[in-house]
């Protein structure tokens, strides 16, 4: 098991990761396109989950979190992007299309926590992130 100040460091790296790329892959969202940043956030979120699922030393653990971190900031430019220009299109509807973005952000994480801990109760903390990394695939494959 990790430290209390290791878990903190493992937990909060996605985030850090994220804080520090959110610009840069907001202006790449917006100058090569949506859905590259989508689907390159994607993947890097795919192999990191896959990464943390492998890791084997608290190095190895938080670089794979701050891949993930990094991912997640293309991805969810390209997304917010993507989704903001659709609601442009149609302004009367910009706040329900919002809202039902934030909903389904939500149901995932309704549906994907109580799933997550089945995961991890049958199979291990490991399968849990495999699992994650196995649905950015199917969502890189949808886009």
């Amino acid at each position: 098991g990790l430290s209390g100040s290791s878990n903190g460091i493992v937990i909060s790296a996605p985030a850090v990761a994220l804080l520090l790329i959110s610009r840069i892959a907001g202006k790449n969202a917006d100058t090569k396109g949506r859905k590259g940043a989508m689907m390159g956030g994607m993947a890097l979120i795919a192999i990191s989950d896959v990464g943390t699922a492998l890791s084997n030393s608290l190095a190895t653990l938080v670089l794979a979190r701050l891949g993930l971190g990094l991912g997640r900031g293309y991805a969810e430019a390209g997304e917010r992007g993507m989704l903001t220009d659709l609601a442009n299109k149609t302004p009367r509807l910009r706040g329900r299309a919002l809202a039902l973005q934030q909903a389904c952000i939500a149901l995932g994480i309704a549906i994907g926590a109580p799933l997550g801990g089945m995961v991890v109760e049958e199979y291990g903390a490991r399968s849990a992130f495999l699992c994650v990394s196995a649905a950015a695939m199917v969502s890189l494959g949808i886009y």
